[in-house]
């Protein structure tokens, strides 16, 4: 449902300036590991360039349960990348309550990303 609506907004979106609607992918459907779940396309000054969105969903009363993973704030982080997360809150008979589109920096500014969890990896004899 949250991946539905702003997959919905996207098309509209780039029905609104020209563009086939070919170039909004439901990425995540098909690879679930992706760091985004939505490819889209933004005008900009000098052309078309790739959009990137990863959508969060929380209950309007609990927006302390968002995670990002380590490879997302990665992959937003770069200087070529134009993307955004989009946060989706719902009320709890699962109506929606409101979206809020970020970029890593502006999350970067608003909150702080604690660390969580780590991978295992076996250690080598030599580490032990």
């Amino acid at each position: 449902m949250k991946l539905l609506y702003i997959y919905e907004k996207e098309l509209q979106y780039v029905d609104s300036i020209g563009i086939e609607s070919s170039q909004v992918e439901w990425v995540s459907q098909s690879s679930p590991q992706s760091p985004f779940d939505i490819k889209s396309v933004r005008r900009t000054e000098t052309g078309i360039k790739e959009h990137f969105i990863e959508v969060k969903s929380s209950r309007a009363d609990d927006d302390s349960n968002i995670y990002l993973s380590s490879r997302q704030v990665e992959f937003f982080n770069r200087e070529d990348i134009s993307g955004e997360f989009a946060f989706v809150t719902f009320e709890r008979d699962r109506t929606l309550s409101s979206v809020r589109n970020l970029s890593i920096q502006q999350i970067l500014q608003e909150f702080n990303l604690l660390p969580i969890k780590f991978k295992l990896q076996k250690k080598t004899p030599k580490q032990k």
